[in-house]
């Protein structure tokens, strides 16, 4: 589940963070960018359990509802399917799942006021969910991936939330959240649900990839912007910013570093990440950079690729 992308954009985080804080040094370094690739996963955890989530919520406003004189039963009855549908017996019965989720994530009270808020949505639109068949599997496994597209992924107050919380930050919900739908793409009922999500790493070069990268660009870190620096011709030195020193950084670690890996595939990783993280102008400055350095080592023999 931790691909490439996410790596990459945490190692920038904490290589930045790292030359913020001088202290934390190379060992402190690597258990920073471990931590922060744990806590995606976390959040990959919890959010592909938010049905089990809401099923509780479900549960405990379901008995407010029966104690009403004239309650509605349009809302009651959508609190019953909301409780009781195939894919919350999906989740709700794998308990590895649920203790590990438990054990990734506690809810603060910002969390549990949005579930509620989530609850509400689902309250307020019950008139097209209640056309849906809660005895049917794929209709009810539609029905929760429209849930997710429509409440988490364009939600700003989630967003807020992870950017508040000190165990997620919001850079990853983009990337997680499309492994959260291809859960429910290939959700099946015959399988344990913890089976059917995706471990951390799809390999140990994955997992050790992050921390390879890191290590290689802090012991490197001078000789590269020094090398770099040679190729700023118009560009005044003292004005380049320091993320765009990291993102340079990282490239040329990257191409020296992993030589089979293509050099197209590093120079469009690296110029999506100044999309996000840079200016504009930076992008150009980055692209126009990268496009002659690298071709100079290949010249050299120092980098392989395309």
């Amino acid at each position: 589940m931790i691909n490439r992308l996410l790596i990459r954009i945490k190692v920038l985080q904490v290589l930045y963070n790292y030359y913020q804080v001088k202290h934390i040094g190379i060992p402190g370094a690597i258990g920073l960018l471990r931590y922060a690739l744990d806590q995606s996963y976390n959040l990959y955890l919890y959010l592909t359990g938010l049905p089990y989530d809401l099923k509780e919520a479900a549960a405990f406003r379901l008995a407010k509802e029966e104690d009403k004189f004239g309650k509605d039963e349009s809302v009651v009855k959508l609190l019953n399917h909301i409780i009781d549908n195939p894919v919350t017996q999906v989740i709700g019965s794998d308990l590895d799942y649920i203790q590990a989720r438990e054990q990734a994530f506690t809810p603060n009270h910002s969390v549990e006021d949005f579930i509620k808020k989530l609850l509400n949505t689902l309250i307020d639109q019950r008139e097209e969910l209640l056309q849906i068949n809660w005895d049917n599997f794929d209709e009810v496994k539609k029905a929760w991936r429209a849930f997710y597209g429509e409440n988490i992924l364009q939600s700003d107050l989630f967003a807020d939330i992870l950017e508040e919380t000190d165990t997620f930050r919001n850079d990853d919900i983009a990337i997680v959240f499309t492994f959260v739908t291809k859960v429910y793409n290939g959700l099946s009922e015959k399988k344990a649900y913890s089976e059917q999500l995706r471990p951390p790493y799809a390999s140990e070069d994955d997992e050790d990839f992050g921390p390879t990268l890191l290590e290689h660009a802090i012991v490197h870190g001078e000789e590269y912007r020094e090398l770099l620096s040679k190729y700023f011709k118009n560009w005044d030195k003292e004005r380049v910013s320091e993320i765009d020193y990291i993102i340079l950084q990282l490239a040329v670690s990257e191409a020296i570093k992993f030589p089979t890996i293509d050099t197209s595939i590093i120079l469009n990783e690296y110029l999506n990440l100044a999309h996000y993280y840079s200016s504009e102008i930076s992008h150009t400055f980055i692209n126009g950079i990268l496009h002659e350095l690298f071709t100079d080592l290949k010249n050299e023999g120092k980098i392989l690729g395309n």
